[in-house]
């Protein structure tokens, strides 16, 4: 896969096209917002947002729940990226067909090259820490002709697995809120690269923090 372009280079520390680095972000706030914690059947109260909306960009750092994905291809439009890893490229061992089919079936935002793309580090070795990855659990939602503002985040991954675990969902109406997870969906895209990926490190093409 090539030489690691800067040694011990993290996600935070690359400088987007814009010239401007990702960890030079802090956000803005307070919001004012109505807030509902959501702390069992999370992935049920995910499908049924989803289905609620025509629209929906977000970060999600592991995404292979068969039922949330199929809430998402009913979307009009999604942009999404999840965490880099070697079971998304075509020509690895480890590939999973039957999960590609789910993504492909999501439609991509009008405009957008692909409703999921990937961005991050990739672990070589089960020893081996990381350094950059994607950890974001967050969506924003919006229907036909109507504003973002419905905003999704907390500490569940769209998996098969965290079903199982103890976590919790905020569900979020807010303006200004949604306008900031989707600037932080924009930058973070700005680095992503498609599914089947080249880069095993969180810069694809060569920029430098």
């Amino acid at each position: 896969m090539g030489d690691r372009p800067i040694a011990a280079q993290g996600l935070n520390a690359l400088t987007l096209g814009t010239g401007l680095a990702l960890a030079g972000h802090r956000g803005a706030g307070p919001f004012t917002a109505s807030v509902e914690v959501v702390l069992d059947g999370i992935w049920e109260r995910i499908c049924a947002e989803l289905e609620d909306a025509d629209y929906c960009a977000g970060l999600v750092a592991w995404v292979n729940d068969a039922e949330i994905l199929t809430a998402m291809a009913r979307l009009r439009g999604a942009s999404f990226v999840v965490a880099k890893e070697r079971f998304l490229r075509i020509d690895d061992p480890g590939y999973s067909a039957g999960l590609r089919k789910l993504y492909d079936a999501v439609k991509p935002l009008p405009g957008a090259a692909a409703a999921i793309a990937c961005v991050g580090e990739v672990r070589r070795g089960p020893d081996e820490g990381l350094r950059g990855i994607l950890h974001s659990k967050f969506a924003v939602l919006w229907r036909e002709g109507g504003k973002p503002g419905r905003c999704l985040f907390g500490s569940y991954n769209w998996t098969v697995a965290a079903r199982r675990n103890r976590e919790a969902l905020l569900v979020v109406d807010s303006a200004q809120l949604a306008a900031e997870l989707l600037a932080e969906h924009d930058r973070v895209a700005s680095l992503a690269e498609p599914l089947n990926w080249k880069s095993e490190w969180p810069d694809p093409g060569g920029r430098r923090g």
